[in-house]
């Protein structure tokens, strides 16, 4: 088995008013983390508000 570290662990919470939402996030949280500049970003972030930044800022195409 190969040895990987882990970087982060997400908790998700439910709306019962709306309770697709966490997983309209959990989706986004991982469409973001497939793309290739994403496990570096993160890795590399040197405070909180960068990896806020890196979650919560839109991304535009091109």
């Amino acid at each position: 088995m190969a040895e990987q570290k882990i970087h982060a662990v997400f908790l998700l919470l439910g709306d019962r008013g709306n309770p697709t939402t966490h997983l309209q996030f959990l989706a986004e949280i991982a469409r973001r983390a497939e793309t290739p500049e994403f496990i570096p970003a993160w890795i590399g972030a040197s405070d909180i508000s960068n990896l806020l930044e890196l979650l919560f800022t839109a991304e535009t195409d091109g």
